[in-house]
């Protein structure tokens, strides 16, 4: 319980409101927002926050999804391992679900994260971040 005060006293630093006031997906409706203004620091609080308020409240779906997000954020932000880490998790929590609809971005999320890192590896000419930017707009 010492970790779940922590974190909502951290979302308050963070970004100014309470967790326990928000829902979680009012986390991830704003960390939505923030992707898509392309603020993927603030896109990964929020989600990594929603993550944490679904897992604490014992929900599955909400938790993969936020989970899912939050991969695609880092995997914005160049943060590759980490991102494939928590698409496999979110992978792992989705299988045994009911809703299957959030199953093709988490696969989408996994699937960007291995090319990327293969391709890094292959061509270590260019940075990672510049690759993605080309590499993204083929797919």
């Amino acid at each position: 319980m010492r970790i779940v005060g922590v974190l909502l006293l951290a979302g308050v630093v963070c970004l100014g409101t309470t967790v326990a006031e928000e829902s979680v997906s009012s986390l991830l409706s704003k960390g939505r927002q923030a992707f898509k203004r392309g603020n993927y620091s603030d896109a990964a609080r929020y989600d990594r926050l929603a993550a944490d308020v679904a897992e604490h409240s014992g929900d599955a779906d909400q938790f993969a999804e936020a989970l899912g997000d939050l991969a695609g954020a880092l995997l914005a932000q160049g943060r590759y391992a980490e991102s494939k880490r928590l698409s496999v998790k979110a992978l792992g929590i989705l299988r045994s679900s009911q809703i299957k609809r959030y199953v093709p971005v988490v696969l989408n999320n996994l699937s960007r994260s291995r090319r990327t890192v293969a391709l890094a590896a292959d061509n270590p000419g260019p940075s990672a971040q510049s690759q993605v930017r080309t590499f993204s707009g083929k797919l």
